[in-house]
């Protein structure tokens, strides 16, 4: 566990579901190069190096900032909802509460499923290709984007995307 102060923790090995608590501060945690599978706690900052990692996020966070790096990675979003910025994840699970995702980088053909709640989801400036269930609201950034829909939420969703350029 960490204490009050910014934290930088750098694993080098961990033991498969391994739970992570950094308290209070800004904290960062750079995953093995392995893969790893951990429950996160009270950390804003997650960068992972390659392997393939399962992360599961077990409180609340405000604008946090995950970059899972290479491999086929899996987050899950705390059940009470959260705001992240993502990069190089392929996989979102949403369990319940209000998401808002910003995706930084959209890894060819990710799976993003929000879950309950009433959830945005910012696509990247970049474009891409995303697979969405469970998403209130998508918006565009000016990238070329490929969406589709899985499921559709109780009410229509809302997509907007910018005007192209003539």
């Amino acid at each position: 566990m960490g204490s009050a102060g910014n934290d930088t923790v750098v694993l080098l090995a961990t033991p498969a579901g391994a739970t992570i608590d950094l308290g209070a501060g800004t904290d960062t945690l750079t995953l093995s190069s392995a893969g790893d599978t951990v429950n996160l706690k009270n950390i804003e900052s997650v960068v992972g190096l390659g392997g393939n990692d399962t992360v599961v996020l077990l409180n609340t966070v405000a604008g946090a900032t995950i970059d899972l790096g290479a491999g086929t990675d899996t987050l899950t979003l705390s059940s009470a909802g959260g705001s992240v910025n993502l990069s190089s994840i392929e996989s979102v699970v949403g369990l319940g509460g209000n998401d808002t995702v910003v995706l930084q980088t959209s890894p060819a053909g990710a799976t993003i499923d929000l879950g309950a709640g009433t959830d945005t989801l910012t696509l990247s400036a970049a474009g891409g290709s995303v697979n969405l269930s469970n998403i209130e609201s998508v918006l565009g950034l000016g990238g070329t984007d490929t969406v589709v829909l899985q499921s559709s939420p109780a009410a229509r969703p809302s997509i907007w995307a910018p005007a192209p350029i003539p």
